[in-house]
C-alpha cells in the first residue's frame, strides 16, 4: 500500500520542508543580537578606558550624572585628535583616541535605549 508519494516526491517534499524551515530559522534570527559580531578588542579597549575613567573620577556610575553634551563633546574630540594624526591620548591616559570616543558614545547609546524603554 502507498500514500500517493514516491521516493522522488517525498525528497524533494523533504528538501521543500528543509529550505522552508532554513528561510524561516534566518528570519527569526535576523532579530537577534548576536554578540560575536562584536569584536573582543572594541570591549578590551572601552574596558580599559572604563577602569580609568572610574580610577580618575571615582565612581563608575558617575557618567550618568554628566550631560549627554558633554560625552559626544568629548567623542568627537577624540575623533578630531586621530584626524589630526594623534592615535593615542597621550596627554591622559596613553589608550587609543578611538577607545575614549567609543566609551563616550556607548554612555550615549546606554542612556538612549534606557530613556526610550521608559517612554509610555
Amino acid at each position: 500500500m502507498t500514500n500517493g508519494l514516491n521516493n522522488y516526491d517525498l525528497d524533494e517534499a523533504i528538501k521543500a520542508f528543509n529550505e522552508w524551515k532554513k528561510e524561516d530559522e534566518m528570519k527569526h534570527d535576523k532579530e537577534k543580537y548576536k554578540p560575536s559580531l562584536t569584536y573582543t578588542s572594541l570591549l578590551e579597549e572601552i574596558s580599559k578606558v572604563r577602569i580609568y575613567g572610574i580610577k580618575k573620577y571615582g565612581s563608575s556610575i558617575d557618567w550618568q550624572t554628566t550631560e549627554p553634551i558633554q560625552h559626544l563633546e568629548a567623542a568627537i574630540r577624540h575623533i578630531r585628535d586621530v584626524i589630526d594624526g594623534e592615535d593615542f591620548d597621550e596627554k591622559g591616559s596613553g589608550y587609543l583616541h578611538l577607545s575614549h570616543a567609543a566609551c563616550n558614545i556607548m554612555f550615549e547609546i546606554e542612556r538612549f535605549l534606557k530613556l526610550e524603554q521608559c517612554k509610555p
